[in-house]
This record gives structure tokens, sequence and C-alpha cells, in this order.
């Protein structure tokens, strides 16, 4: 009998540490979709009326926010960061999800990380894709955009997802959703974040 108690103890011990060591699912209710009638991309809540998004994300005109809950806000400021493909966009209102924290610390590789979007279509669809970190510190362009420090994961988030987080186990934000390179995902560290 004790031996049964003491594995049963084991066991929930052991499925609680693993539940606690994936992310939140508030993190999936504070990321949001920012889009107008071109298409549309992802971004984090990151105060009560500040979103961080990928800048190639942000330049659209016309973004309006809106929320896993389906309500929406007027972008109605951006400001862009001048060195790197990272944006914050404000909106006119006050969000009621909470925002998520920030980890400025360099991810390494072989780091547990997850990419998060939303996908834009008849009914917003949530996109959590779990990973590891396989490089940092890449040197790429597409496009436009040159990236200088780019960090690439084994997951390949939709199409839609570009802007999302990139959190760690404790659901903190770590990187932006930038890119996809193959079957990887790219992002940029928040610690390239220079815009106020």
């Amino acid at each position: 009998m004790k031996v049964w108690l003491l594995a049963t103890i084991c066991v929930l011990a052991l499925g609680l540490a693993a539940i606690c060591d994936r992310p939140s699912t508030n993190v999936v209710d504070s990321v949001v979709i920012l889009y107008n009638d071109a298409g549309g991309g992802s971004g984090s809540i990151v105060d009560a009326n500040c979103v961080l998004t990928a800048k190639h994300v942000a330049v659209n005109s016309g973004l309006t926010v809106r929320t896993n809950d389906g309500d929406e806000y007027p972008v109605v400021r951006v400001v862009l960061d001048p060195d790197s493909d990272l944006a914050l966009v404000y909106i006119e209102g006050t969000f009621h999800e909470r925002p998520l924290l920030f980890d400025r610390t360099p991810l390494r590789i072989g780091d547990e990380v997850t990419v998060v979007g939303m996908v834009l279509r008849k009914e917003m669809a949530g996109c959590v894709m779990p990973g590891r970190v396989v490089n940092v510190d890449r040197e790429t362009q597409i496009k436009d955009y040159k990236y200088t420090n780019v960090d690439l994961y084994d997951c390949h988030a939709a199409p839609g997802c570009s802007g999302g987080p990139v959190v760690d186990r404790r659901g903190r934000i770590r990187a932006v959703n930038v890119m996809t390179f193959g079957p990887l995902d790219g992002g940029v560290p928040v610690e390239e974040l220079d815009a106020p």
C-alpha cells in the first residue's frame, strides 16, 4: 500500500512538473492579429494599449488589432525600431488581456521555445508550435530587411503568424517571429528592441 501511494505521488509530481514547464494558456490569450484588407500578421500585448510585432507587419496602413475574444481596436500610433524588424503598435482604448513579459537574456542552442501566432480566416485560429533553438545570431537578408541577429527554431508556423511571440517555458517573450527559413522559423530577439 505504501509503495503504491509513493508511486502515485511521484507520477503526480512528474505530471505537474511537465505542465508547469509548458507556456501558459494565457500566452495565447495575449496574442492578437493585426490586419487590413490586404492581409495581416500577429503580435503580443505588452502593455495596456501596446502590441509588439514585426516591422514588416506594422508598416501596413489602416491596421486594426483584433484580440482572441473578437474585440477590435483601431491603431493610432506605430513606432518602428530603426535597426531591426521590430515595432510597437499603439491602439485607441485599453486591452482587457494581461500583457506578456519580456526576457532579454539571449537564447542558446537547444533551448525550448514556442512560436505563437494567430491565423486570420473566417474565424481566428491560434497557432502554437513548440520547438528548440537550432542556431543563433544568424545574418541573412529577405526582401528589404537585412537581419544581423536572427535565431532559428525547428518549428514551422502557419502564414499569418509573423510578428507573433517566441516564448520560453515560462511564457516570457524572448523573440518576435519574423520569417520562415526553409523548414525553420526565424525570430529577432527582444534584446534588439530600441523603440520606446
